[in-house]
């Protein structure tokens, strides 16, 4: 089928009925090809929510495209080239080359190059090509689906660097941690801003520096045995904070909320969630805040921060 002799109506319905992934690899068959795509599917990509570079259990990331109803799609997976041992005959696969954003990169078509992926689109690199394989491949599909899609890199661990993107904003959910601070301190200072993370720990010192990155999260959710470990009371400097402790003095909460009422600090602040094994005195903190009783029918006053 030769798609150009087509009226453009009926090339953006065929278009249209190809997946992402396919359309993705459409696209590298010539520049003409690829505007084609990106008009003809304009509003097919403003359905697109977010771009989510998936990097669980140590591995390189899977890309995958989250749509607005909610419904995810695989668009490739990047991954370390296997070694010619490890691909039997059987299941050998077969590479073409790509050039992607002016780097050359070794792509293949196979399903089960990648455990748990449900795609077939796969590119691989050489050890020592990591970073700069990810960075074209990203500035490619930023350049073909445009700025106005949110671009996330989500991890579940600190081992491998998040590489700094254009418009990419980190993600971590890690559990169990049990490296050393200056692992963690190294790994924060690398890594680009945080739009959330989410950590257990139960480790009875502090985590980071006070002025890691890790305070500097948009949104953190937080499950640990002692309330300064990690200091979010003192230190936080985002939006929106989740937390959940065994182990909690009420002094820290209650100087919180008036460092924060005071402008004195957290003045980024939205929303503070603190959940206590042991429970809260209610009225006790509720006092100690200054906070006033709102009777229902009437309009409930509006807060402004003093400025500084």
């Amino acid at each position: 089928m030769k798609l150009h002799e087509y009226p453009f109506l009926v090339q953006s319905e065929i278009l249209h009925n190809i997946d992402y992934q396919d359309l993705f690899l459409l696209s590298f068959v010539s520049n003409k090809m690829k505007n084609l795509i990106k008009s003809s599917q304009n509003n097919r990509f403003k359905n697109i929510r977010s771009i989510s570079y998936n990097c669980y259990g140590n591995r390189r990331p899977i890309v995958d495209i989250l749509l607005e109803n909610g419904q995810k799609e695989d668009l490739l997976a990047v991954t370390k080239r296997q070694l010619q041992k490890f691909e039997t005959f059987r299941h050998k696969p077969d590479y073409f080359q790509l050039n992607v954003f002016g780097k050359l990169i070794d792509f293949t078509l196979y399903k089960d190059y990648i455990y748990g992926y449900k795609g077939h689109t796969v590119a691989t690199f050489n050890p020592h090509e990591s970073a700069s394989v990810i960075e074209s491949i990203h500035n490619y599909i930023l350049n073909f689906l445009g700025d106005s899609v949110e671009y996330y890199w989500r991890t579940s661990d600190h081992v491998m660097n998040i590489p700094k993107l254009q418009n990419v904003s980190a993600c971590m959910k890690m559990w169990y941690i049990l490296s050393v601070t200056d692992d963690l301190n190294d790994f924060f200072s690398a890594a680009p801003d945080f739009k959330s993370i989410s950590i257990k720990t139960t480790r009875p010192r502090e985590l980071v520096r006070p002025d890691s990155k890790f305070y500097h999260a948009e949104s953190i959710d937080t499950f640990q045995t002692h309330i300064t470990f990690p200091d979010i009371f003192h230190h936080f400097q985002g939006k929106r904070a989740f937390i959940t402790c065994m182990d909690c003095e009420m002094f820290h909460l209650i100087d919180f909320v008036n460092r924060w009422k005071s402008g004195e600090a957290f003045q980024k602040l939205e929303l503070l969630s603190v959940e206590v094994y042991d429970g809260i005195p209610q009225e006790e903190v509720l006092n100690d805040i200054g906070a006033k009783h709102i009777v229902a029918s009437k309009t409930p006053p509006t807060h402004a921060v003093p400025k500084m």
